[in-house]
């Protein structure tokens, strides 16, 4: 019973930053500036469904909607240590950032031209 509980709680995590996902991403489309809503909705995109990382050995779990952390902390009783949130969520996340916001740039300039 308690392992349901803790995959409940895991989807509704994911459940619920969908939900707050549409909602900003309908808020960012209301941005006049084109530049500046493609960088603003690449940053929700890879803050919301950028792949992160829980690893603790020998567990390690990697998926997107910080499930990794939400689901590390439930399931196992480690420590989370600022090199893991570091190297597990903020590097993963600024990569995700940047690869988007070249593309959205990318490929909003080519409807421009």
């Amino acid at each position: 019973m308690e392992t349901l509980m803790k995959l409940f709680v895991a989807l509704l995590w994911a459940a619920a930053v969908v939900r707050i996902v549409i909602v900003l991403d309908q808020r960012i489309a209301r941005l006049v500036d084109a530049r500046w809503r493609s960088v603003v909705r690449a940053l929700l995109y890879a803050v919301a469904f950028t792949p992160t990382a829980y690893h603790h050995t020998p567990n390690t779990i990697v998926a997107p909607l910080h499930l990794p952390t939400v689901c590390g902390n439930l399931f196992y009783a480690y420590d989370y240590t600022i090199g893991m949130f570091a190297y597990g969520v903020v590097l993963p996340v600024v990569c995700g950032w940047t690869l988007l916001t070249i593309v959205f740039l990318r490929r909003g300039s080519s409807r421009l031209a």
